[in-house]
């Protein structure tokens, strides 16, 4: 196991000579890679979810359809997730990279070919989101396990952050090219889209130099590997807040994104485009949070601005749904989108920061099983805007939300005064240092 004092044996001559600062990250050629491979999986998820999403709506008219495409694209994460971060600890990240990335623009080409050929059917749909919902599933385990070799835990925060400011770039950028393809050429321009782009992905990652960290002890059981990251996991009076928390948000927060479409058009009577444009709103208020994340934060805000962004987003959600005309609306997605950049951003960067490298892959897929219970809140949120509109839905799961995350505060009172993050060793818990 790699020491506290000792550098990241797994970080490039590049990375480690880099000078510091926020941005150094960037003097790595192998961290500039993986940040747009990301870049690429953050566009293509935004684009794909609203085209998608509004061709599915119009096709059926149906709330509940929708949220069986937002089940089924999120399903790999919850059924595959520790697996494949158990998997990532024991082979060759890169190549797993490379095959996830080719799978996804194959599955992208044929999609799109169905459509120009009409002959796509909803469940062509379904299984199609589901394969990419795996690029959503290799993502922590395996790319954002990838940025911390390269960068080493001194700079995660701002790998993560820009990592994370990406994201919600394409949070601006993706909804807004997905509601020009969806009005103006159809949602067959949004699946070539992602072929050409994941195509691209896959030169990019076979053209990365990376040397994987080395696992402290060989672990012949893939089952055993998956145990021991569960052990390490329940022990610890930090990660556990960080996946309960975790789950809350995408199971009763998060899912309101999912029937947006069906709130667009019944409540707020706009069309695509300005769709993509709302979307937009939230993904600019989640940028800003994620600039101030990678250049102002410090480790013992981290805890904070988790928890306090999560609720923020869970209140804004709760607001939205209260809303019946756009210019109210706006400004609260933009609330929405700034609460969200904490959560997401320090979601990844404690559990990181609170985990030693060879067990990184095991705990990032735990956390990729707790992002995956989204398919829950997709069917939760497809039942509840079906029986009382998608309206009451919302402020149904944002009010759960909110109370569910006071609830979790009051079971874990050390986590908000954590002051300082360590990993211990790997069979007990991360060191959690509150403030004296």
């Amino acid at each position: 196991m790699t020491s506290r004092s000792e550098p990241n044996p797994a970080t490039s001559q590049a990375g480690r000579q880099a000078p510091a600062g926020r941005f150094s990250v960037f003097a790595d050629a192998a961290y500039r890679r993986l940040w747009g491979i990301g870049a690429i999986n953050s566009i293509m998820r935004w684009i794909e979810t609203v085209a998608v999403s509004v061709y599915v709506y119009d096709l059926t008219g149906s709330a509940w359809s929708l949220a069986l495409v937002s089940f089924f694209r999120a399903l790999p994460m919850l059924v595959f997730g520790i697996v494949l971060g158990a998997i990532a600890d024991r082979v060759n990240r890169r190549a797993m990279l490379i095959f996830f990335m080719a799978l996804i623009a194959v599955t992208y080409a044929v999609l799109g070919a169905l459509v120009v050929t009409d002959r796509i059917q909803l469940w062509h749909i379904y299984v199609g989101t589901f394969i990419v919902g795996m690029s959503w599933a290799t993502d922590f385990p395996v790319r954002r396990n990838m940025v911390t070799d390269v960068v080493g835990r001194q700079r995660i925060a701002a790998a993560i952050g820009i990592d994370q400011a990406t994201m919600n770039i394409a949070r601006i950028v993706g909804p807004t090219i997905s509601g020009a393809f969806v009005q103006w050429i159809g949602v067959q321009a949004a699946y070539f889209t992602g072929a050409i782009m994941y195509g691209g992905a896959v030169l990019i990652a076979a053209s990365l130099s990376y040397r994987q960290a080395p696992r402290a002890t060989e672990i012949v059981s893939p089952l055993k590997n998956i145990a021991e990251g569960m052990r390490y996991v329940r022990a610890s009076d930090l990660i556990v807040p960080v996946l309960i928390i975790t789950v809350i948000v995408n199971v009763f927060a998060f899912p309101y994104t999912f029937v947006v479409p069906a709130i667009a058009k019944e409540n707020l009577h706009i069309g695509p485009v300005m769709l993509g444009v709302l979307t937009s709103v939230e993904g600019i208020g989640a940028t800003l949070g994620s600039v101030l994340i990678a250049t102002r934060s410090l480790p013992s805000h981290y805890t904070r601005i988790y928890i306090f962004g999560a609720c923020i987003f869970a209140a804004m959600v709760l607001a939205f749904s209260l809303a019946d005309w756009l210019a109210l609306a706006m400004p609260l997605v933009f609330l929405a989108g700034l609460g969200m950049s904490g959560f997401g951003s320090m979601q990844s960067i404690i559990t990181l920061n609170a985990t030693p490298p060879e067990m990184r892959g095991r705990v990032l897929g735990v956390l990729t099983v707790c992002i995956g219970s989204g398919p829950i809140g997709a069917l939760q949120i497809g039942w509840l805007a079906e029986q009382f509109g998608a309206q009451t839905g919302v402020a149904i799961i944002g009010a759960a939300a909110l109370v569910l995350m006071l609830l979790t505060m009051l079971l874990y009172p050390r986590f908000l005064r954590a002051r300082e993050i360590e990993p211990e060793q790997a069979k007990s818990g991360p060191n959690l240092i509150p403030n004296r």
